[in-house]
């Protein structure tokens, strides 16, 4: 499977004739299907969406893994690195990158527990004075992070696994994690019968792709927008949120 996939990815990138010109993209490290590390490269739908759309602007995007995504963020913030290949807006980051205004994806934020420790959930507020499990550098939207600073207890690691192993041991209470990627993690952690996902979700957020305020390539970002529409029109990224959901479990260990 492994094989065939990136041959197809292969495919597409030799047919397409560059300017010479090449970008810089980098985002989240384990955030599946959308963006994770496979070796120094970020792969996933986010990527794969860049490259099909300046792909037909002759610009090659060259993805980057860096040691975490707060540093992603940092290359960012500095122009360093000209793309996050898909992120959520907040305040913070709307101050050194400009946003698509149309989503790369929708992703239904979930609350995931330990199924022998569920609790009732119908609201935000159920929540209060519990302990959230969080990844570092990470942003649920800007309401519901303000929310989660005013209300929760908060610990923050770099790995998702790390977050899983913290609620098996019942040292967080939750963990707010994407319904897609929260799903694969699960399944791959062996945890499919242990865990379970509250509803209602926390919200539904979007993903979009930023660009440096800082980059050259920034000009590019109206047409960006509009390719998104019709990539959701025509179901191209329906099929690659598939084709990486599959890619990543019968892949990835």
């Amino acid at each position: 499977m492994k094989k065939v996939l990136m041959i197809a990815i292969v495919v597409f990138m030799s047919s397409t004739v560059y300017a010479g010109e090449k970008l810089t993209a980098c985002g989240g490290l384990a955030y599946p299907p959308f963006m994770w590390k496979e070796g120094g490269k970020i792969v996933g739908v986010g990527t794969e969406v860049a490259e099909i759309i300046f792909g037909e602007l002759g610009i090659q995007v060259e993805s980057k893994a860096f040691s975490s995504w707060n540093r992603c963020l940092q290359e960012v913030k500095k122009g360093r690195t000209d793309m996050l290949v898909a992120a959520a807006v907040n305040k913070e980051r709307k101050a050194f990158a400009d946003f698509t205004k149309n989503c790369l994806s929708e992703v239904p934020l979930a609350v995931f527990v330990w199924k022998d420790r569920a609790f009732r959930f119908e609201k935000w507020e159920d929540l209060i004075g519990k302990k959230m499990g969080g990844i570092l550098g990470s942003s649920y939207g800007q309401k519901f992070d303000e929310f989660a600073a005013k209300n929760l207890k908060i610990s923050e690691v770099v790995t998702p696994i790390q977050n899983f192993k913290k609620l098996e041991k019942g040292r967080v209470d939750f963990l707010p994690v994407g319904l897609y990627a929260g799903l694969i993690h699960v399944k791959q952690f062996g945890y499919a019968d242990k865990v379970a996902v509250l509803k209602p979700y926390l919200k539904t957020e979007c993903l979009y792709v930023a660009m440096s305020k800082k980059s050259e390539y920034l000009k590019h970002l109206p047409y960006v927008g509009r390719r998104l529409l019709k990539l959701h029109a025509d179901g191209t990224i329906k099929r690659l949120i598939d084709k990486y959901i599959e890619y990543y479990v019968t892949t990835t260990e």
